[in-house]
């Protein structure tokens, strides 16, 4: 007769199950090494890290669930009931050296969990994207359960989006407290300046909050998306409409109304420039998953001058002033926005996964090109003529936490948004087809089309495509003793 074994879960007991049943558990990462097992004739549970041969099987938990994984079968258990005729030991409470390895344990997990966050997150391709089974068990089970492969892989990005957000949005906070304590002791900082200091926190404060909060329900779709599209706003509106009261109903001084500009510039600058990014990302992520579709490419088209008109423009401010890597730097940022053009066509016409794909990562590896060598320049720039002060040091470190925040969580927000308008815009097209609007919505862009309003002409292509074949040698560069060079948004 076979070995039965009973394992925890979650602070259930579990089982019975083969041996070879709770090896393939151990797998799929349904076990980790601090839940328990027993077996009769142990003489009480025994936690997983040391039973023999156990654990070797052990992956990362990037294991498909069942109708996905490739060679791996998912284990059925039932749930151990006080009738069942196997008379268990009770668990004894564990010892200070266990708890002790449920610490380090779980901080393991914990840096594992965030590693494949940062993994889905840099690579943000749903060709590659996987849900784990943890995370299918979750959505399958959650109140509006999700059912679909691809559903379920969407949804674990987003998870993986938030809880990097909820980490950068944590830095920016504890940051952001340190700066309004700097500020209770300078006595150089306007009172008018403090105040607003004071109200920034308390958005960010609630923001954080509203983005905690979404993380932990991220099984729960529809309310995971109203607390993220909440904090974002939170975040992004806050600032805008507190600034929107005119400083000179309380400050007469003009050189303290210029300082107060400034630092209000300093304030929705992180908040502006990364709306383009998030957009870009968003867009890109999002024709991998549905590549049949042409409106993720054409946003993307769409926002990528506008962004690196912004860079542009700062360029020019900075190679007037003379800082002039500062200026190279953000124009080669400029640049790597609009690497998009490279693969225009790809991105904008329907296409396969694997096609849509391909073309997307070869946009990533431009961008990666020209941002790393820009953002080199930009920090060169700075730390060359900084004036290294923590004061100095603590707004810089807001600054930057500030725009990943920013950027990551309106991805989130963003993505939400345009799956939803891509499917009305489907529905509503399909719900007027055959109908005198759809004929006479034909009709006009035929009368547009006979004088060439509606088309692309060629010396347009041509001009757009030659831009992109240049662009496109530079994508082929790779780095020496390396396949390719990193995906990165």
């Amino acid at each position: 007769m076979a070995t039965e074994w009973y394992y925890t879960s979650d602070r259930r007991k579990l089982g019975p199950v083969s041996s070879r049943d709770l090896r393939t558990l151990a797998a799929q990462g349904k076990l980790s090494s601090g839940d328990y097992v027993w077996r009769a004739g142990l003489p009480r549970w025994e936690q997983v890290s040391v039973v023999p041969g156990l654990m070797g099987m052990k992956t990362d938990g990037m294991v498909r669930n069942s109708s996905r994984a490739t060679g791996v079968a998912s284990v059925k258990t039932r749930v151990e009931t006080p009738g069942d005729s196997v008379k268990q030991p009770e668990m004894a409470p564990p010892r200070d050296n266990d708890r002790i390895g449920c610490v380090k344990e779980k901080a393991k997990d914990t840096f594992r969990m965030y590693r494949l966050f940062w993994s889905r997150i840099c690579r943000s391709d749903f060709h590659w994207i996987r849900a784990t089974p943890q995370e299918v068990a979750a959505l399958e089970s959650a109140a509006t359960p999700v059912g679909s492969s691809l559903a379920q892989d969407y949804a674990s990005w987003r998870r993986s989006l938030l809880m990097v957000c909820v980490l950068v949005l944590g830095v920016t906070l504890a940051f952001s407290a340190n700066d309004i304590r700097l500020g209770m002791s300078d006595d150089s900082r306007h009172p008018v300046m403090r105040v607003q200091n004071g109200v920034f926190f308390l958005f960010q404060v609630i923001s954080f909050g509203l983005c905690l909060v979404a993380a932990v329900r991220w099984s729960s779709i529809p309310s995971s998306k109203a607390y993220a599209t909440a904090a974002w706003l939170v975040q992004f509106a806050g600032p805008f409409l507190v600034l929107l009261l005119p400083l000179s109903l309380f400050v007469s001084s003009k050189m303290a109304l210029l300082a107060l500009g400034l630092h209000s510039v300093a304030v929705l600058a992180p908040k502006i420039f990364g709306l383009f990014p998030g957009i870009i990302r968003c867009s890109l992520s999002l024709k991998t998953l549905l590549p049949e579709s042409a409106v993720p490419g054409w946003l993307c088209m769409l926002a990528a001058p506008v962004y690196a008109l912004f860079l542009v423009l700062a360029a020019i401010t900075a190679l007037q002033t003379s800082f002039v890597i500062l200026g190279a730097g953000l124009l080669l940022l400029a640049a790597g926005s609009s690497a998009v053009f490279v693969r225009a066509k790809s991105i904008l016409s329907p296409a396969s996964q694997e096609d849509a794909s391909q073309a997307v990562a070869r946009v990533r590896r431009i961008q990666f090109l020209f941002q790393s060598a820009g953002l080199s320049l930009v920090a060169f720039q700075v730390i060359r003529h900084a004036d290294f002060q923590w004061d100095w040091v603590n707004s810089i470190v807001v600054f930057i936490f500030s725009f990943l925040g920013n950027v990551t969580l309106l991805t989130v927000v963003m993505s939400d948004s345009l799956l939803c308008m891509i499917h009305q815009g489907q529905r509503q097209a399909e719900s007027v087809a055959g109908t005198d609007i759809a004929d006479g919505f034909q009709k006009r862009l035929v009368q547009l089309a006979d004088c060439g309003l509606t088309d692309f002409g060629a010396r347009e292509i041509g001009a757009v495509t030659g831009f992109g074949n240049r662009l496109n040698r530079l994508g082929r560069l790779k780095v020496p003793g390396s396949r390719s060079l990193p995906v990165t948004g």
